[in-house]
C-alpha cells in the first residue's frame, strides 16, 4: 500500500466488486485478502455479548439447599414482635404476613408453617401464636430465650421465591 490506496479503493479501481455477504476484505501476507463475511461478525458479536452475559448475571444456584426456619421475639414498641426469617449460606430472607390482613406476602412461610404445624392451622391470622409455638417446640440454644431453628430444604422459584421441604437426611 506504498501508493496510499485502501484495500477498497483498489478493489473498486480493479472492477472487482466484494461477493455477496462479505463485509469487507482485510490484507493477510503481502498479496493475501482475507475475506470477512456478516455471519462471521454475527458469531463474533453473539459470543462478545454472552461472554458479558457470563460476567453480569448472577451464577446459577443449585437446586437444592439446605437451610433454617428462625423464628424469634423481639421486645419493643418500633422492630417488637414474632419474625420469621429463612436463613443459608448466602443470607437471609424475611418472611412475613400481609400486617394489614389481606394475607401471604411469602408463600415460604405457609408452607413452613404447614411443614411445622405445632398445633396451629396455617393462616396469616395464626402467625403470632404459630412462632412463639415454634420456638418453644424447636427451640435454639443460646442467649435468648424466645426463638426457634429448624433444619428444611430449599429450593428457589423464580416466581414465587423459596419453595420450603421437609429437611431429612437423604439428598
Amino acid at each position: 500500500m506504498a501508493d496510499g490506496m485502501s484495500m477498497m479503493e483498489r478493489l473498486e479501481k480493479t472492477g472487482s466488486m466484494l461477493p455477496k455477504g462479505v463485509a469487507y476484505a482485510v490484507s493477510y501476507g503481502l498479496n493475501g485478502l482475507r475475506m470477512v463475511t456478516y455471519a462471521e461478525l454475527k458469531q463474533k458479536r453473539i459470543e462478545r455479548q454472552r461472554q458479558h452475559q457470563d460476567w453480569v448475571r448472577p451464577p446459577i444456584l443449585p437446586k437444592r439447599r439446605a437451610g433454617y426456619v428462625w423464628t424469634f421475639f423481639v421486645p419493643g414498641p418500633f422492630y417488637g414482635g414474632w419474625w420469621a426469617y429463612l436463613r443459608t449460606l448466602e443470607g437471609d430472607e424475611k418472611l412475613e404476613v400481609d400486617r394489614f390482613g389481606r394475607g401471604w406476602k411469602e408463600p415460604a412461610l405457609r408452607q413452613a408453617m404447614e411443614l411445622f404445624p405445632c398445633g396451629l392451622p396455617p393462616t396469616p391470622e395464626n402467625f403470632t401464636l404459630w412462632a412463639e409455638a415454634f420456638a418453644h417446640e424447636h427451640r435454639r440454644p443460646g442467649r435468648f430465650r424466645r426463638q426457634g431453628l429448624a433444619k428444611v430444604w430449599l429450593k428457589r422459584d423464580g416466581r414465587s421465591g423459596w419453595l420450603v421441604e421437609k429437611y431429612d437426611n437423604v439428598s
